[in-house]
């Protein structure tokens, strides 16, 4: 008998350890799954899902606070954090601060991963001097720098990519047609760079009448007068490949593709436009005003038969603007109807096909009625504006942010992918894409040019001097 109640003991305590292992393994699962799904026990020990942030500096190893309590890693670093809203400062020994209130939203992943410090004690260089500047350009991708001091038609091309700064010479004789030691009068305006940074549309304005310039950098004897090639006054010229060997062109209200490779130029593609926009690429946005149509917001692909409809708009709108881009592999186009902006984002319909294929991702009414609608360099972000205003539209997390600027704006001028800049009082002013951490960090002259070096390196800013004009770099 005590030997079977033994054996029964012994297979209970075998059952009841399985059973509690088999919990265990259950609890732990459980709340292993709990924990990689962001959830965790808030203080009235309630259980909520947290949201994953993503933080980063330029420079890196920077301090982080969230809520006024300082964090052990450095960024770049992650953090679970509950639903709502949390203040994140990032501050480094020498460098000024970076705060923004960000929304965390529950079980998903927020990046800041934008935020820029400056240095306290600034280390410039002077580069070059100039008694006089009549034209100052950027390349898009920050690798060159050009500068036309007056009365001379050589150009300073200033390599800017790597630390040791390197020059050359363009020869706007060469580019223009013109005669030894003529210097050219009128307007000269650099509208657009190719995205090889090889060669720019240039207009020059002389006597009222209006000459497009497709100027090659490398060649200059290259360069080819398009409003005298074709013999055509042209209202806008786009840029309409990498290499520039396509170029769209408005004339008479009419749409044109020009191919600078083989001299040629097409009929009219799409007629009646307002006005129109390109990417460097082969798709163009418009707003078209035509008796079978009405008032549409369409757009055309190169080798299609016509323009296919976006929006058509109410007879009671009065201002249209457009823009165009692509993020993350998909398209979008933006456009304006007075004071209200919608963002569609899929594939461009084809000729003779629905919208259907470009969804409205974001829709917001504003304050005010843009002059202009532009897609930052990376094609996250929209941005319209009047002089005085800006609405930034973030197409990944379809928010957006209206904020005021201190100056009369007639573009918007980015720093880098998450940063613009403006130049207000003599002072370069810089802020974030939705309006925060404005920063006054360097003296500048207006109307000049900034450039930010692709290694994060150096700031190029073009100043004052007492008798003319000083290109000067800053270390980062």
């Amino acid at each position: 008998m005590e030997q079977a109640r033994k054996k029964k003991l012994r297979s209970a305590r075998v059952i009841a350890t399985n059973l509690f292992m088999g919990l265990s393994v259950i609890v732990i699962v459980s709340v292993l799954t709990l924990i990689a799904m962001g959830y965790s026990f808030n203080k009235e020990w309630g259980l909520e899902q947290s949201g994953l942030v993503q933080i980063g500096s330029r420079p890196r190893g920077a301090i982080v606070e969230i809520d006024d309590d300082a964090q052990m890693s450095r960024t770049e670093m992650s953090k679970l954090l509950s639903s709502g809203e949390h203040t994140i400062r990032i501050s480094k020994p020498g460098y000024d601060v970076w705060e923004r209130v960000l929304n965390v939203e529950s079980g998903l992943l927020t990046r800041v991963d934008w935020a820029r410090l400056f240095p306290i004690e600034k280390i410039i260089e002077n580069v070059h001097e100039f008694e006089s500047l009549r034209l100052v350009s950027v390349s898009p991708d920050n690798q060159y720098m050009l500068l036309l001091p007056e009365d001379t038609t050589k150009i300073q091309m200033i390599n800017i990519k790597n630390d040791d700064v390197k020059y050359s010479t363009l020869d706007l004789q060469t580019v223009l047609g013109l005669e030894k030691n003529a210097i050219p009068g009128g307007e000269l305006e650099i509208i657009e760079w190719n995205k090889n940074s090889d060669k720019f549309l240039l207009k020059w304005t002389i006597e009222k009448k209006e000459n497009w310039i497709l100027v090659d950098t490398k060649k200059a004897s290259s360069s080819i007068n398009l409003s005298a090639k074709f013999l055509l006054n042209f209202d806008k010229l786009m840029i309409a490949s990498d290499s520039a060997d396509k170029v769209w062109a408005l004339e008479s209200g009419n749409l044109r593709l020009i191919s600078t490779s083989e001299s040629t130029i097409s009929g009219v593609l799409v007629g009646n436009i307002e006005s129109v926009v390109a990417n460097n690429a082969n798709t163009v946005a418009y707003v078209q005003d035509s008796e079978e149509l009405g008032r549409i917001v369409g757009v055309f692909k190169e080798g299609e038969q016509g323009g296919a409809t976006i929006q058509k708009v109410n007879e009671e709108i009065e201002t249209v603007k457009v823009a165009l881009g692509s993020y993350w592999g998909d398209d979008w186009i933006a456009y304006s109807l007075d004071d209200r902006i919608y963002v569609r984002s899929g594939s461009y319909p084809s000729y003779g096909k629905s919208a259907s294929s470009m969804k409205i991702v974001a829709e917001h009414d504003i304050d005010f009625v843009p002059e202009f609608i532009k897609a930052s360099p990376s094609g996250r972000f929209v941005v319209a504006a009047n002089k005085q205003q800006v609405v930034t539209v973030d197409v990944e997390l379809k928010e957006h942010w209206i904020y005021e600027v201190n100056t009369e704006l007639d573009t918007v001028n980015w720093l880098d992918n998450f940063m613009t800049w403006e130049i207000w009082d003599d002072k370069l002013v810089v802020r974030d894409f939705d309006g925060n951490n404005r920063r006054e960090i360097a003296e500048a002259a207006s109307g000049q040019g900034v450039a930010l070096t692709e290694n994060d390196r150096w700031l190029y800013i073009v100043d004052y001097k007492d008798d003319g004009f000083i290109l000067k770099r800053e270390r980062l």
